[in-house]
């Protein structure tokens, strides 16, 4: 019995306060207290998702009545080019810390992306950080016979408000810290993709 075997993917049961609690303690795991940005809240989420018709865009992974993935797909209509398409925005995807690295993510993208065949849309778009574990298992997900376009890159610019506490969070060295107060905070590269 393989470690995913007991885990079902299905549409998102509503347990806001779940998510949240299972994303704060993975995000926090991977990137830090000071780095968390907690997109989870269920008022956010409300805020996100109320517009929703059709709630299986909305993706979780449980096992038993605990769940432990989550991912967004958010209908669109977004221009490029010069022609409008119907697409989804792929966001919030998020893993227990104790499934990632496990192949988790990949089965919860499979899904939404068979679900979006269903719908007929164009393209899901999703942005992704340079570097970043999510970018490299993308890569891998364009062998699943899924087209895989980089769109362009885009910056992030950030403010930050507690730099002591951002460079414990993120372990910043000492010429990186001298670098942020100088230059103020680097933005990082992110990139769009498509599938």
């Amino acid at each position: 019995m393989t470690e995913l075997s007991s885990i079902s993917i299905e549409t998102f049961r509503g347990d806001l306060e779940a998510l949240e609690r299972m994303a704060l303690l993975s995000w926090r795991e991977e990137y830090g207290e000071a780095s968390f940005p907690n997109f989870y809240r269920p008022a956010f989420l409300h805020y996100l998702t109320d517009r929703i018709e059709d709630k299986n865009h909305l993706l979780a992974a449980y096992k038993g009545e605990e769940i432990v993935g989550f991912m967004a797909n958010l209908p669109q209509k977004m221009k490029y080019g010069q022609k409008i398409y119907s697409a989804v925005y792929t966001c919030l995807l998020v893993i227990r810390k104790e499934y990632r690295r496990k192949g988790l993510a990949s089965l919860i993208i499979q899904k939404a992306l068979e679900r979006s065949k269903d719908y007929n849309y164009d393209f899901s778009l999703l942005t992704l950080e340079s570097g970043h574990s999510s970018t490299k298992m993308m890569k891998k997900i364009a062998g699943f016979r899924h087209p895989l376009y980089f769109v362009k890159r885009i910056r992030v610019i950030a403010r930050v408000l507690d730099l002591e506490r951002v460079c414990e969070s993120e372990a910043l060295k000492r010429w990186e810290r001298w670098g942020i107060k100088v230059l103020g905070v680097p933005g990082r590269h992110h990139q769009n993709m498509t599938v």
